[in-house]
Parts: structure tokens; C-alpha cells; sequence
């Protein structure tokens, strides 16, 4: 499973997430910190990434439309 982890998640995460056969990436790894949290979404989105994040920004059906995603 490809997996982007937001900066609000453990980086050290990653490591664990990649042993178990999954490719995971940091917001970090990708100069993504600081970012505004539609960027960080359009670039998971983008390269097929399920994003892992504790920002409740994306539970908001208004600003980030679930029809719009493709799993």
C-alpha cells in the first residue's frame, strides 16, 4: 500500500509501515511541511497515496468531496 503521513503523524512510523511491505513517505521526505493541508491532499491524491493524517480538515465533506477521490 503506498502511504503519504502527514506531519501530525510519527515519522517514525514510516519505518514500521515499510517493514510490514508498504511503501510509505513523509510529508518531510517530500518538503511538504508547513504546507496547507489541500496541497499535501492533491499530492497524496496524485501519486496514489492514502494519506494518514489527524487533521480534522479532511472530515469536512465541503472542502474535500469523498466523490472525488479514487481508491
Amino acid at each position: 500500500m503506498k502511504i503519504k503521513l502527514d506531519e501530525n503523524i510519527s515519522r517514525h512510523l514510516k519505518s514500521i509501515l515499510n517493514k510490514k511491505g508498504n511503501e510509505a513517505v513523509t510529508a518531510g521526505d517530500q518538503g511538504l511541511l508547513g504546507k496547507a493541508d489541500v496541497e499535501v491532499g492533491d499530492a497524496a491524491k496524485t501519486e496514489g497515496r492514502m494519506l494518514f493524517t489527524l487533521h480534522l480538515e479532511f472530515a469536512n465533506s465541503a472542502s474535500f468531496h469523498p466523490e472525488a477521490i479514487q481508491v
